[in-house]
């Protein structure tokens, strides 16, 4: 009980005392927020584990990790519809084309670098077709096909947990390279960004005027203008949830995911909800807090027992695939945010798109990566079981 306390403390302190830094040394305004606070979850894990080593009151390794969990979980269910009350319905249908094509072009990718890894790997890794099909279904639909592409290709459970353990360090990686440099690095090959109609008012909550503006979300007018926004959230929370209960547990956070999305964008639409004050930053405050503790779940202890061949085949199809797909996007002269955002959404999933959309302080983009992760997360399982088996076929 004592960890968690003080890691609640600390997952909801980190972020304010991030932008605090950025607001007052250029240095980690150019780093962002959104890697500080990534980075002191990261350095907060590690510190864990030397203060409370051995302590008798310290909550097993395996309460700890459903905590944090579960603080994940409900992180990306409140900011999503507190992001999304602000969103722009008309502007995003001008950016629809071009993120389908651009997630069609991922999807392709990940499936094509998975088919190659297979080849490269079949004879160091046993059940590989198995291996195969279970990283389209993470890459195209995230954890969720993962889990039931386990029991549908009856796959060994212990390498269940290595694929999960591998992803989790792989994608940190990924995921801190998207965050930081990746921008500047694919603007040499691909164009820039650019804001459909009515620019400022869709990015203002996110640019330069809010960027350090968070204690307005203190100040006794903002909390009474907000109060209905975070009671309207929590509603839809629970409302998404109710409905996934009607799905099996195989598809149940796909169906939450969709309804959180569809529920918050119907409040959107009234023009009340739509003029909240700040309720674009409180989700945006509530995301750094979500990558605090996606930083807190890497676990450094495990490095040395690595399996080296699964560890190259699951980097061979991440980052081959955000090569390939950022290839495809250059041909077709899409953007680079979306390029990155389809990339996170499919890689990650939605629940990373936000913390993405901060990063890239673009707004338009995060209803576009919501909707892009979503039809991976549809995808995702039927392909993984479908080409597991064709590959197990042509081998």
């Amino acid at each position: 009980m004592v960890t968690i306390c003080l890691s609640l403390v600390y997952f909801l302190a980190v972020p304010a005392l991030a932008l605090y830094a950025c607001h007052k040394v250029q240095f980690f305004d150019r780093i962002g927020a959104v890697i500080l606070c990534y980075l002191a979850g990261i350095l907060g894990s590690y510190m864990s584990s030397y203060i409370f080593v051995d302590a008798p009151t310290v909550t097993s390794t395996a309460t700890l990790a459903d905590f944090k969990e579960n603080i994940m979980s409900i992180c990306v269910a409140l900011a999503l519809p507190l992001m999304l009350f602000s969103s722009d319905i008309k502007s995003w249908l001008q950016l629809a084309p071009r993120t389908l094509i651009a997630m069609c072009s991922a999807i392709v990718a990940v499936v094509f670098c998975s088919y190659i890894a297979g080849a490269l790997w079949q004879d160091d890794i046993d059940s590989i077709s198995k291996i195969v099909g279970l990283n389209i279904a993470l890459y195209v639909g995230g954890t969720p096909n993962l889990a039931a592409l386990k029991d549908a290709l009856d796959v060994d459970n212990n390498i269940f947990l290595q694929i999960h353990l591998y992803d989790t360090l792989v994608s940190a990686g990924y995921l801190l390279f998207v965050t930081s440099i990746a921008q500047r690095i694919f603007l040499l090959w691909l164009p820039p960004f650019k804001p459909t109609a009515n620019p400022d008012k869709d990015t203002e909550s996110i640019t330069q005027e809010s960027k350090h503006n968070y204690r307005k979300l203190l100040n006794r007018t903002a909390l009474s203008a907000l109060t209905p926004a975070v009671i309207l959230a929590i509603s839809i929370v629970g409302g998404s949830v109710v409905f996934a209960d009607l799905f099996p547990d195989s598809v149940k956070m796909s169906a939450i995911m969709i309804a959180l999305t569809l529920l918050s964008l119907g409040a959107s639409l009234s023009k009340p909800i739509r003029n909240i004050p700040h309720s674009f930053e409180l989700g945006m405050y509530i995301i750094l807090v979500f990558c605090v503790v996606v930083g807190s779940m890497i676990n450094g202890d495990l490095i040395p027992s690595l399996d080296s061949d699964m560890l190259a085949f699951v980097m061979f199809v991440v980052f081959g695939s955000l090569l390939i797909h950022a290839t495809a996007c250059a041909l077709m002269k899409i953007d680079v945010d979306t390029f990155l955002v389809t990339s996170v959404a499919t890689i990650c999933s939605p629940p990373f798109v936000p913390m993405l959309a901060v990063a890239l302080n673009n707004q338009q983009l995060l209803l576009s990566g919501m909707t892009a992760g979503v039809i991976g997360y549809a995808l995702g399982g039927v392909l993984g079981i479908s080409l597991s088996q064709l590959f197990g076929f042509l081998i």
